[in-house]
């Protein structure tokens, strides 16, 4: 079971902004090297291999003093009026699930960082909840499950999570959204290249395309902006 840290938000924050806890996870891999050699140079360690093992001890703390700021900002953000769900069950499960084993919360907020160095630590934070609950799915209810995270930099976020049996609408009506995004484009480069008797068609073509295209967008609106408003966030 992971201890969470005492360590609040803000100190939390410093932790991670530590221009050495960037190198934390190659530091701790050479750590361990090190940390290997020194066990087996000799009962009585030279004075180069007494600081190597330091080195190596001071490596392996830092990276738990890193992910233990990592897990205090995630619980913080979880217990704010920043997380928001459509089951209110998923903020305790989501809880104890990182109290059981915040290491394993750690690694998916570094892996979305290390995805992309730029993602603000916020949004890091939501992707690694919103995967947390899809690897635990069966811990929480049958139905679909839609998150929502007002993040400082990326704005609010709407994340969903299929239901038990991996059917999702809110999946359904993105994946049309795209299709008649990608028709639209199609279409608007036909109609760009056409020439002579073609140019009519491809011009109806493209304006169907853009009204099925706008219509969808629309669509989507009002599904976020539902959300929107049973979060409270308008």
């Amino acid at each position: 079971m992971t201890t969470i840290s005492s360590t609040g938000p803000v100190a939390a924050l410093l932790i991670l902004r530590r221009p050495e806890a960037n190198a934390a996870d190659g530091a701790a891999n050479a750590a361990d090297t090190v940390l290997m050699t020194a066990n087996n140079v000799s009962a009585e360690p030279g004075k180069a291999t007494t600081q190597a093992t330091a080195a190596a001890a001071n490596a392996v703390l830092d990276k738990q003093a890193r992910a233990d700021a990592m897990v205090t900002l995630a619980i913080d953000f979880l217990e704010s009026d920043k997380f928001k769900s459509s089951d209110p069950e998923v903020k305790d499960k989501l809880k104890a699930l990182i109290e059981s084993n915040g290491a394993a919360l750690a690694a998916r907020i570094e892996s979305e960082r290390e995805h992309d160095p730029s993602m603000p630590i916020e949004t890091a934070i939501a992707n690694a909840l919103t995967a947390t609950i899809r690897a635990n799915r069966k811990q929480f209810g049958e139905g679909e499950i839609v998150v929502g995270y007002d993040t400082r930099l990326d704005g609010k976020l709407l994340h969903y999570v299929a239901d038990i049996d991996g059917k999702s609408g809110a999946q359904m009506l993105f994946d049309s959204h795209e299709a008649t995004r990608i028709a639209y484009d199609d279409a608007r480069n036909m109609r760009d290249q056409a020439s002579g008797e073609a140019e009519g068609p491809a011009s109806l073509a493209f304006l169907q395309a853009q009204r099925r295209y706008e219509q969808s967008s629309l669509v989507m609106r009002e599904w976020q902006n539902m959300w929107y408003k049973l979060f409270k966030w308008d």
